[in-house]
């Protein structure tokens, strides 16, 4: 199982208009394929749950 740590990480936390990070709950969907919650500004979780036939990823400790 790939792990977190494994995938390439954001360079940045997204930020609203006026400066102020935005809230985790606008930025996390859930995956339809494998029902994992995803940080949409994390570009290498975007990348992993993009394609249609993939597992979970795994989260470190």
């Amino acid at each position: 199982m790939t792990k977190l740590s494994d995938l390439p990480r954001r360079t940045g936390r997204l930020k609203a208009v006026d400066g102020s990070p935005v809230r985790a709950e606008l930025v996390t969907e859930i995956c339809p394929v494998c029902g994992q919650a995803i940080d949409m500004s994390d570009i290498g979780q975007l990348l992993w749950h993009s394609t249609e036939d993939h597992e979970p990823i795994e989260l470190d400790s």
